[in-house]
């Protein structure tokens, strides 16, 4: 890397603020290619995370009976992915779903569920 791509390297680190969040761009784009797959229902997954950054996603079947405005994850699926995530050194930095028919801003139902967390 050259000396003015390291300078500019450095100065966009000190703008990031400190509870940001890094997240791979593949991380990302496995969530919105998830998302565009089956845009009538919520799609849901894992975030996966090494240190502190998100390094990637890992899709989830979504069981709830009404999949276009709710997500479930299976508990025997997400058991067996936790392990796997594991035992790559790796963590569970959180959960992700979409939302097809609102808005990006987290529902009601979210914030409950963000509130048990």
């Amino acid at each position: 890397m050259n000396k003015d791509r390291r300078k500019l390297w450095k100065q966009q680190e000190r703008v990031v603020p400190k509870n940001s969040i890094n997240i791979f761009w593949l991380a990302l784009a496995k969530i919105r290619i998830h998302a565009h797959s089956d845009p009538k229902n919520e799609v849901c997954g894992i975030l996966v995370k090494k240190e502190d950054q998100i390094v990637d996603s890992i899709p989830c079947e979504n069981i709830a009976l009404y999949t276009g405005g709710s997500y479930i994850i299976d508990p025997l699926e997400l058991i067996d992915k936790i392990f796997e995530i594991e035992k790559s050194e790796k963590e569970v930095a959180g959960f992700y779903h979409s939302h097809p028919f609102g808005s990006s801003t987290p529902s009601g139902i979210d914030e409950i569920g963000r509130a048990h967390v």
